[in-house]
């Protein structure tokens, strides 16, 4: 599955939910762009795929999915076993708690919260005897070169959880070169989304959106030197009229045009054309 965009999407279920797609088994997801709302009562959700398995692979991705659920939900992938692979992505996502799971919501990522576990061999004691295999060795999933937002939340227990920012709360398997990023690194972050991605084959080029994050530079293939990269890196700047809206959902400018619609407002997060936008 490739080269794909979703907008403004909504999903309610139960398991494996994710606005791109639901199981990957044995496949690749590369250059999709995913943005909507998911509510499930179960686990394994995700802006991109909700669980990956059997050597699957998310490439050159981005989502700010705003996710409802109980478990295993992450900014990308819900869970990812048996040699899956994440590499370059972005999120910008917000994670909440299903009402009745509030006090008990536990695994979640902004990458992804079950890395390369075996449910089989599911236990406590993860003390390794010689000559023992790690589950990461029978199930080397891996995240690599993914970057969040560092306005992402994560809300459960009636409060805002600050640990996403840590990848300690991945199980089993730990990303690597992944980090969160403010929006004055967005440059170069781009860069380095641009570097990896030439690494990927069919990948497409990052450039900084509107809202002052990455995003996909659909049809820039990274085979263009000039495609989404330079000093001044490209921004797209959507035309028309717009609302703006706080993330609660409360309407505070109506038909602006775009380029005005954060002119004035306090600093902040906003929802401006279904997009969240940051104001310093």
């Amino acid at each position: 599955v490739k080269n794909i965009v979703v907008k403004d999407a909504y999903f309610s279920a139960n398991a494996n939910v994710g606005l791109i797609g639901g199981t990957f088994d044995n496949s690749t997801i590369l250059n999709c762009q995913a943005s909507g709302i998911i509510y499930c009562g179960g686990s394994h959700h995700a802006g991109i795929v909700g669980s990956l398995q059997n050597g699957s692979k998310v490439l050159n991705c981005m989502t700010d999915a705003w996710l409802w659920a109980k478990n295993n939900v992450g900014g990308i992938a819900g869970k990812m076993t048996f040699a899956s692979v994440m590499n370059n992505c972005f999120t910008n996502a917000w994670i909440g708690a299903v009402y009745s799971n509030m006090s008990s919501m536990k695994y979640w990522g902004m990458t992804c919260p079950y890395i390369g576990g075996n449910n089989s061999q599911k236990g406590e004691d993860l003390t390794l005897q010689e000559d023992e295999v790690t589950w990461e060795a029978l199930n080397p999933s891996r995240v690599e070169n993914v970057y969040w937002a560092d306005t992402c939340t994560v809300r459960h227990k009636n409060e805002m959880a600050t640990e996403f920012n840590s990848t300690d709360y991945c199980l089993y398997v730990k990303p690597v070169n992944s980090k969160a990023m403010s929006i004055a690194e967005s440059s170069t972050i781009v860069d380095a989304l641009n570097a990896e991605a030439a690494n990927i084959e069919g990948a497409c080029k990052w450039r900084v959106a509107a809202g002052g994050y990455p995003e996909l530079a659909l049809g820039a293939s990274t085979e263009d030197p000039g495609a989404g990269t330079g000093i001044a890196h490209e921004v797209e700047a959507e035309v028309g009229k717009v609302n703006v809206y706080t993330p609660q959902g409360i309407l505070l400018r109506q038909d602006i045009d775009n380029q005005d619609a954060t002119q004035g407002l306090p600093a902040g997060i906003y929802i401006v054309n279904g997009k969240k936008v940051v104001v310093q």
